[in-house]
C-alpha cells in the first residue's frame, strides 16, 4: 500500500460517490461529542450497527464534523473513540480518503497489541465529501463495543 501524506492535499477515494450528499444516513447522537465523557452515561455508545455506508453527523439539527485531533478514551459517549485523520475537502475536490483512528489508550503494551501510533490505533480508511455546507463521510463497521465515531466538539 502506497504512503499518502493526508496532511498536504487531499487525496481522491477510490469509490465512487455520485449521490452521497443527498443519501446519506443522519447520526443524530449528541453523545458522539467529544465533550460527552463515558463516564457520564450508563449507556455507551457501540457503532457495531454501523454498515459501510455514507453518513452525515447532525446532533441537534446542527451539521458537525469529526473531530480532527486526537480523542482520549472514554469520551464521546464510548470507551475508545474514533476520530478523523485527514483534509477537509473542497466541494471541487469530491470525495477524498483519510483515516478514522481508534484510540484505546496511551499506554505502550497497546500499540504492540493494536498497532499504529500512540493516539491512532487499528487506523481504518473513511472518505469525506464536501457538500456544501456540510460533510458526510463513508464509514465502516467498528470492530466491537465499546467504540463509536466521533462528531462536534
Amino acid at each position: 500500500m502506497p504512503f499518502i501524506d493526508l496532511q498536504l492535499s487531499a487525496t481522491q477515494y477510490p469509490y465512487p460517490s455520485n449521490g452521497a450528499c443527498k443519501t446519506a444516513q443522519l447520526l443524530t447522537d449528541s453523545h458522539r461529542s467529544t465533550k460527552f465523557i463515558a463516564s457520564n452515561t450508563s449507556r455507551l455508545l457501540c457503532d457495531t450497527w454501523v454498515a459501510e455506508g455514507w453518513y452525515r453527523f447532525k446532533p441537534n439539527g446542527k451539521d458537525v464534523t469529526m473531530p480532527m485531533s486526537c480523542v482520549e478514551p472514554n469520551h464521546c459517549g464510548t470507551v475508545t473513540p474514533i476520530w478523523f485523520q485527514g483534509v477537509l475537502p473542497k466541494v471541487q475536490d469530491g470525495a477524498t480518503l483519510g483515516k478514522g483512528c481508534l484510540n484505546h489508550g496511551k499506554a505502550a503494551v497497546l500499540q504492540i497489541i493494536y498497532g499504529g501510533t500512540q493516539c491512532c490505533h487499528e487506523p481504518k480508511d473513511i472518505c469525506i465529501q464536501n457538500c456544501g455546507g456540510y460533510y458526510v463521510y463513508r464509514l465502516t463497521r467498528v470492530p466491537g463495543c465499546s467504540t463509536a465515531y466521533c462528531a462536534g466538539k
